[in-house]
């Protein structure tokens, strides 16, 4: 007797995770629900993450591992895992992020129940390494924001970890692939991506799970630019993002018009506030400084499709 399909996958992009990445599968192993499958795409990693994600679906069928012959970055290594998917819904993991328990079972059911959603999201909490409490957020509205007002508030407070809440499949294809034509840097896309459910009435929420994330700033060292003319480029990329999302959405054409002003707000408060370029730029204008918008080691970090 052959098991029936699973309706929801669980793709985790991940390079050299050892370190978190048992756990993390060990919280996936133990959800109430059994109707998913796990794709751990490895983005060529130099450390044991093969070998642990080997073992452990040699242990759960319901685990799966592919590997990327070289390393293609990490959008396009999150890309590759949701392609490789075929089930109804769809959910991102990071190999270092947990859940509770009833995470997936809860927010399958709030897709069953709401079929004008196509994200579904709940509590949001960060953690530190040292395993101090960072952020506690909760889960967006459960039904869909009616006015201008409302989907300004939700777009302004958009929490980054609702990205990694859970899809139907073939919404997210679609979006992920225009967010990804619009904006050709990984800092940031997962605000697009959210903005693009939020516009589009499509998000719902839920307090009765939790989404755990550690709170390392580790993609701010490599994804974030420092220098005033990659931050200036993609405030703009952003900008352009948003605002065509906004008019690509089935918001109406006044609906549109009320919220445009706030793609510009979310710009800045999301890829790179803009008085920080200009005091990069004017540092190495005038001063002669090496044009950096924050403290840190100067990085250059250009646009990648």
């Amino acid at each position: 007797m052959t098991s029936p399909k699973p309706r929801i996958t669980i793709g985790i992009p991940v390079y050299n995770g050892e370190k978190f990445l048992p756990e993390c599968l060990e919280c996936l192993a133990g959800q109430t629900s059994r109707e998913f499958t796990v794709l751990i795409m490895d983005n060529a990693s130099t450390d044991r993450t093969a070998e642990i994600a080997r073992d452990f679906a040699a242990r759960d069928p319901r685990f799966k591992l592919l590997r990327q012959k070289q390393n293609v970055g990490a959008r396009q290594n999150f890309t590759d895992v949701l392609e490789s998917s075929d089930t109804e819904y769809f959910a991102w993991r990071a190999y270092d992020d947990l859940c509770d328990a009833n995470w997936i079972e809860t927010l399958a059911g709030v897709l069953d129940r709401n079929p004008w959603a196509s994200l579904a999201a709940g509590k949001v909490v960060g953690v530190k390494l040292d395993g101090r409490m960072e952020v506690n957020s909760a889960g967006p509205p459960a039904s869909p924001p009616q006015t201008p007002a409302e989907i300004r508030a939700l777009a302004l407070s958009i929490v980054p970890s609702w990205y990694y809440g859970l899809y139907r499949r073939e919404e997210i294809r679609r979006v992920y692939a225009r967010c990804r034509e619009l904006f050709g840097y990984a800092w940031s896309l997962d605000i697009l991506v959210v903005l693009a459910f939020i516009l589009n009435r499509a998000l719902a929420g839920t307090d009765a799970t939790s989404f755990r994330y550690r709170a390392t700033d580790f993609s701010q060292s490599y994804l974030r630019p420092n220098h005033y003319a990659d931050s200036w480029a993609m405030w703009r990329a952003f900008y352009r993002a948003a605002t065509a999302l906004l008019h690509e959405s089935r918001l109406t054409p006044s609906e549109q018009c009320a919220l445009r002003l706030t793609m510009f707000r979310i710009a800045n408060q999301r890829s790179e506030k803009p008085r920080r370029i200009i005091r990069g730029a004017l540092g190495a204008w005038l001063l002669g400084r090496d044009g950096r918008v924050r403290s840190g080691p100067l990085l250059r970090v250009p646009a990648s499709r």
